[in-house]
């Protein structure tokens, strides 16, 4: 099943990240795409990662900086996170 939420704008995202991991099947894949916005919302890839890995041992960031996946440039931190068991 895939679920959309906003990480950073839940109000505790490591108990959201530990309901979400629950969820996957066994062998399941996370997979986030979050930013540090120039708006001052969001998470920063290292913050995104501490969290993820307080459940999971797995959290490799790529970086998404290319204007291909937001229809412009962009000169804040976006970032796919992805953590396979």
């Amino acid at each position: 099943m895939l679920r959309r939420h906003v990480l950073w704008a839940l109000p505790d995202p490591e108990a959201a990240m530990r309901a979400w991991v629950h969820l996957l099947a066994p062998h399941g894949v996370l997979v986030l795409v979050e930013g540090s916005w120039a708006t001052g919302a969001g998470l920063t890839a290292t913050d995104a990662e501490r969290i993820v890995r307080t459940v999971r041992s797995s959290a490799v960031i790529r970086p998404l900086p290319e204007a291909v996946y937001w229809s412009k440039e962009i000169d804040d931190e976006r970032y796919l996170l992805v953590s396979r068991t």
